[in-house]
C-alpha cells in the first residue's frame, strides 16, 4: 500500500506553518528540500543552504522531511570536499541530525565518477534513509547497494512531469516509491493504477513539478493533492 506522499521543492516563499499543519493534517505526507551547488541550478525550487537550514529548524518534529541532494553536492555527501568547500558533506550529515529523514541523491551513475563502494559505505554511515534515483543508467545502484537503509525511487522523469507509462513491481527488500506526472489532476488515477501492481507492499509516492504555480511550490496544489488520495493511502 502507499503509505507515504512527498511533495518535493519547499522554497523561500514556502509558508512553513501552512506545512506544519498540512503534516498534521496528513501524516502520510513527507515534504522535501532541494539542495544543488550547480550553477545552472538558480531557479526558485533550490534555497541557499542558510534558508534550508531555516527551513529544517523551523519543521524538525513537526513534519517529516527529506533532502534531495543535487548535482557537485551529491559528491560531496559521498566523499571528504576539500576544506572550506561550502555545503560540506559535514553540513548536510548536520542537517540529517537537525531532522532530515531522508535524503535522495539524484545523479547519474554512469556520468557522476563514482563507485558502488564510496556509494554504499556513504549511504550505511549516515543515520538517515537514503534514496536513490532508479532508471536504466542508475541500474547497477539499485542492484549492487547492499546497505539496509536503501530505498529506490522509480523516475525516469527526472522531475520534468511526464507521466509514467506503467509501474514495475517495488524492488524486492528495498522500500520503493514512485515518481513521475503526478499531480493534483491524476493524483488518484496514478494512486490507483500504482496499488494496482505493489500487493501487499508499502511504497511511497513522489510529486514536483505538478505541484509548482509560477515556479513556487504551491501548498493549495498540495491540500488538494492530500485530501484526494487520504481515502485511498493506507
Amino acid at each position: 500500500m502507499i503509505n507515504l506522499c512527498t511533495f518535493t521543492g519547499v522554497d523561500s516563499r514556502t509558508d512553513l506553518g501552512r506545512v506544519a499543519e498540512l503534516s498534521a493534517a496528513y501524516p502520510f505526507l513527507e515534504f522535501g528540500v532541494l539542495l544543488s551547488r550547480t550553477p545552472e541550478d538558480k531557479d526558485p525550487r533550490y534555497p541557499v543552504f542558510s534558508e534550508i537550514e531555516r527551513i529544517v529548524e523551523i519543521l524538525a518534529g513537526k513534519s517529516k522531511l527529506a533532502l534531495h541532494v543535487c548535482g557537485r553536492a551529491v559528491g560531496e555527501f559521498v566523499r571528504e570536499p576539500e576544506a572550506g568547500t561550502a555545503f560540506a558533506g559535514r553540513d548536510i550529515e548536520a542537517l540529517i541530525e537537525a531532522g532530515i529523514g531522508r535524503v535522495q541523491l539524484n545523479f547519474n551513475f554512469e556520468r557522476a565518477g563514482l563507485s558502488l563502494g564510496e556509494l554504499d559505505a556513504a549511504i550505511r554511515r549516515t543515520q538517515a534513509h537514503v534514496i536513490t534515483q532508479h532508471f536504466p543508467s542508475n541500474n547497477a545502484v539499485t542492484c549492487g547497494i547492499t546497505a539496509p537503509n536503501h530505498h529506490v525511487l522509480y523516475d525516469a522523469s527526472g522531475g520534468r512531469g511526464v507521466v509514467a507509462d506503467g509501474y514495475a513491481r517495488p524492488f524486492a527488500g528495498k522500500y520503493t516509491g514512485y515518481a513521475g506526472g503526478i499531480g493534483p489532476e491524476n493524483a488518484v488515477d496514478r494512486a490507483t493504477a500504482i496499488q494496482a501492481v505493489i500487493g501487499a507492499e508499502s511504497v511511497w509516492i513522489d510529486m514536483e513539478n505538478r505541484i509548482r504555480t509560477d515556479g513556487y511550490l504551491d501548498l493549495g496544489k498540495c491540500e488538494t493533492v492530500a485530501a484526494s488520495i487520504a481515502p485511498i493511502l493506507g
